[in-house]
């Protein structure tokens, strides 16, 4: 089952994976970098099947909201306690292309995530990835969709946007709240973090810290083709 496969590909690189700290910079747990007290994800809506995560064309600002029953913090040990239940849906402007994007259950799996512009694990990250895209075909039936978490106007690369788009990332990325809502319902405890949801916006497993481009596209083609 897609589930189980999900589950023994993040074990399998738990070890390996690193991640920034505290919201002060220290290192956690795996070199992550804990959430603390600072923002989280968020996701969006593919209405196009040959387009990963097509937001629509609406181009007004819109707070980000999120709303839906908050998943339990991913333990240290790493191993998801909630496959199988609904994740959150949020909806916010996408601070690339000033468009809105909605996440909510269309039928295609979705990968969410987690940036912070401050923590170098997040950075290596989204250069490492999105190099990665510019050479290879994404699935076109899995929707990716970014939130900027935890940001901090004092620290390195801010604005996200202007990060973001210096590093040509493709997708859409959020900001999450100023109380970081969207990290809290996803149970943010690290950057970078992931979570990956089927088709019916069910949980199929999260993971904090460096993935890399190999083990994400093995991720990607897992939740891509289903059971």
């Amino acid at each position: 089952m897609i589930g189980r496969r999900l589950v023994l590909v993040v074990l399998g690189v738990l070890f390996a994976a690193a991640a920034c700290g505290d919201a002060d910079g220290a290192d956690g747990a795996d070199g992550a970098e804990t959430a603390g007290d600072e923002p989280a994800p968020t996701s969006a809506t593919t209405a196009d099947p040959d387009a990963t995560v097509a937001p629509s064309t609406t181009t007004t600002t819109i707070p980000t909201s999120v709303s839906g029953d908050p998943l339990a913090p991913l333990p240290e040990s790493g191993v998801e306690p909630v496959g199988g239940l609904p994740a959150p849906t949020f909806e916010g402007t996408d601070i690339l292309t000033g468009e809105v994007v909605s996440l909510a259950p269309t039928g295609r799996p979705t990968a969410i995530a987690f940036f912070a512009h401050w923590c170098p694990h997040c950075q290596r990250e989204v250069q490492e990835i999105t190099d990665w895209l510019a050479a290879n075909d994404f699935p076109d039936t899995v929707d990716f969709v970014a939130v900027s978490t935890l940001e901090d106007p004092a620290r390195d690369n801010h604005p996200p946007s202007e990060w973001l788009e210096g590093e040509g990332w493709p997708y859409p990325v959020i900001s999450d709240t100023a109380d970081f809502a969207v990290a809290t319902a996803y149970g943010v405890t690290a950057v970078p973090f992931w979570a990956f949801l089927d088709g019916e916006g069910q949980v199929l497993t999260r993971v904090a810290g460096n993935l890399g481009p190999d083990l994400l596209a093995q991720l990607f083609e897992d939740i891509a083709t289903g059971p």
